[in-house]
């Protein structure tokens, strides 16, 4: 009797655990879409899965030297850039296929995108302005997917209006 009720417990469908996400969730999936979009669309191996994640660390850097470019001029864009890439927080969460890479990345775009938000005087003001409003629109999208709503929106956003608020102008 005691192996039949242990047999009959095996057999049992196991119940979900309410901590798993809703099978249409789309905030915080962006890692694992990643993977599955490198190890499809270029190859099945660590490496294909991988690419994604390091493209998307890539993303951030050049988003945060376009930061710093805006608020201090090149050379502190340049600086800014080779400070984060010596940063092994950044470089290991770019190569790890259970990394929150996308959060930082589109908090990056979106406060790129926030700053570019400006009275455009000239043709160049023009193209940054609209090279900001994609950037703040692809950011919004990635923090979303990589973060959720609060980590990925309201803290990028919370952060660039206390800035505001302080008096920090780019």
């Amino acid at each position: 009797p005691a192996v039949q009720a242990a047999v009959n417990k095996a057999e049992q469908p196991i119940e979900k655990c309410a901590r798993q996400q809703p099978p249409g969730a789309v905030a915080r999936t962006l890692t694992g879409r990643a993977a599955a979009w490198g190890r499809d669309a270029l190859d099945d191996s660590d490496a294909g899965r991988r690419l994604p994640l390091a493209l998307l660390g890539i993303l951030a850097v050049l988003a945060t030297a376009g930061i710093a470019m805006r608020a201090a001029g090149g050379r502190a864009g340049l600086l800014t850039a080779l400070v984060m890439l010596s940063m092994p927080l950044l470089v290991l969460q770019s190569r790890q296929l259970t990394s929150e890479i996308g959060t930082a990345a589109g908090a990056a775009l979106i406060l790129f995108g926030l700053t570019s938000l400006r009275m455009p005087r000239t043709l160049l003001g023009i193209i940054e302005l609209a090279v900001g409003g994609v950037a703040l629109a692809v950011g919004l999208a990635i923090a979303f997917v990589g973060g959720g709503a609060l980590l990925g929106l309201a803290v990028p956003l919370l952060a660039f209006a206390a800035a505001g608020s302080f008096g920090v102008t780019a």
